[in-house]
């Protein structure tokens, strides 16, 4: 009888033996779990942020700066179109097929009457004669500013002005900006001779040219009303560069002189 209790005594210590040893194992199958997931946590944790930055990085938009047209590798060199038919001044860029498919500014004009025309030449411009006021002492007086030299007598200025003033404006060459009336020069918008005079550096090409008749076109730059019938308006400037058919200097024609004498105690 002794034995058998001893025996069942036995039994059930091996079974608690067995027991606990089971449960120390669980545990540290849960502790090792535990541990070996800690660290794929915190990666997680920490690698989210840098790479949801990254992500922020590439997608995020970025500021597209505007067209500097000051800038001398934008299309150079340029080529000036001065239709003296439509009293219109175009200014084209080369693309990167170096054709002058890029108009980067147009804008009226006021060429030479009938009895002093505006002759048709090619030329380069030079960074020499540019002056910020030029005085005329023939052609009735009377100062204008930006003033670039074409060719010989040709030169982009502003309308007329009685002093170095834009309030002394000389209201008859303003009205008549779209028609020809200079002795010869191109007569523009005073912004729009400062910008010939900042941009159109030396090596521009310029030709002057008979177009066909765009009246629409002369319709879009007609320039607005004084004020109080004296004081120049604000003239909107041209917008962005517009794609435009393939425009061809006539190289033939290049250089050329117009056929004419030039006098200086006459044009200046």
């Amino acid at each position: 009888m002794l034995k058998v209790i001893i025996r069942k005594n036995i039994v059930i210590v091996i079974i608690l033996v067995l027991i606990l040893s089971a449960c120390n194992k669980d545990e540290a199958l849960i502790q090792d779990t535990s541990l070996s997931t800690t660290p794929v946590s915190i990666v997680a944790e920490t690698a989210s942020p840098s790479v949801e930055t990254s992500s922020n990085t590439v997608i995020a938009p970025t500021a597209i700066p505007e067209i500097q047209l000051e800038s001398v590798d934008n299309g150079r060199p340029w080529y000036m179109r001065v239709d003296t038919y439509n009293q219109l001044v175009s200014v084209y860029a080369l693309d990167e097929n170096e054709e002058y498919t890029r108009l980067i500014n147009q804008f009226m004009c006021s060429a030479g009457r009938r009895d002093n025309y505006t002759k048709k030449v090619f030329q380069i411009l030079n960074d020499e004669d540019r002056y910020r006021w030029k005085f005329f002492e023939t052609f009735g007086g009377g100062y204008c500013e930006y003033v670039t030299r074409i060719y010989k007598p040709f030169l982009f200025h502003s309308m007329m002005f009685e002093t170095k003033n834009e309030d002394t404006l000389m209201v008859e060459t303003y009205e008549a900006l779209t028609f020809p009336d200079s002795h010869g020069c191109m007569r523009l918008m005073p912004q729009d001779a400062k910008w010939v005079y900042d941009n159109c550096i030396e090596g521009t090409y310029v030709e002057i040219v008979d177009d066909i008749q765009s009246p629409d076109l002369v319709q879009l730059y007609m320039p607005p009303p004084l004020i109080d019938d004296k004081y120049l308006p604000t003239h909107k400037p041209f917008g962005n560069e517009r794609k435009v058919k393939a425009v061809v200097p006539n190289w033939d024609n290049f250089p050329s002189d117009g056929g004419w004498k030039y006098d200086p105690e006459v044009y200046g």
